[in-house]
């Protein structure tokens, strides 16, 4: 015996919205190739590079950041002299 259907909200079932990848600068339908950039963003082929939807993310001071974590700081040391 099967159970019956269980409602939610005085539904029989709830609709899940469907979600289709736009590309946020020319609302194209983007399929197989979805990218999102750093400022938060999915982009199309076409306007992945940071030049092409006016990117408002910081890549200058994040590479520093980065820089700074990763680099070893060099300290030479004393020679003795003769």
């Amino acid at each position: 015996m099967m159970d019956p259907p269980s409602y939610t909200n005085g539904k029989l079932f709830q609709m899940q919205p469907l979600v289709i990848d736009l590309c946020e600068i020319c609302h194209k339908k983007v399929k197989l190739y979805v990218v999102q950039c750093k400022c938060k963003r999915k982009l199309c082929k076409n306007h992945v590079f940071s030049q092409n939807h006016e990117c408002d993310f910081d890549y200058k001071s994040e590479g520093k950041l980065i820089l700074e974590k990763t680099l070893v700081s060099v300290q030479p040391q004393k020679v003795d002299k003769i």
